[in-house]
């Protein structure tokens, strides 16, 4: 599958102000698992899943914004908290309060703030698994790249 014919199955929701891109597949299945993609790539990670997933699961996987095909403004701080402001607006744009979160790389750090909002009850929705791949949770232990230490 080409980066083409991704974008051909996925569709722009508009957030806070921004086109933000999104699969949303599997639609008749009664689970639903949202995922957060890692640094510096995009939901296109998933291609070769997708169809797997979506056997079980209704799965909605969105660029970050900055990332992949979703909006890239100059006057954005593109910080986790708002990161996890527009996954949550996207998530509940789509009608969706109950689902698998699963999170890669710097999805991690994000659903981590989600997690956090969770745990002290600033949210409502309801996070039935976690699953967190490849992340950084301790930071003292990661190995950033230069890129990201700027």
């Amino acid at each position: 599958m080409t980066a083409n014919q991704w974008k051909q199955k996925g569709e722009f929701v508009k957030i806070f102000d921004n086109e933000v891109f999104v699969i949303d597949e599997g639609k008749h299945n009664d689970k639903t698992m949202v995922i957060l993609h890692g640094y510096p790539t995009s939901s296109f990670d998933y291609y070769k899943v997708l169809d797997n997933l979506t056997s079980e699961y209704r799965v909605i996987i969105h660029d970050h914004l900055g990332f992949g095909f979703s909006d890239k403004p100059k006057n954005f701080s593109y910080s986790l908290i708002e990161q996890a402001d527009i996954a949550l607006q996207l998530w509940k744009t789509l009608g969706v309060n109950e689902f698998t979160l699963l999170a890669h790389d710097y999805g991690t750090s994000v659903a981590t703030e989600i997690i956090a909002r969770h745990n002290k009850k600033h949210i409502t929705v309801n996070i039935e698994k976690l699953i967190l791949c490849n992340g950084s949770m301790h930071i003292e232990l990661s190995q950033l790249r230069f890129i990201q230490k700027l």
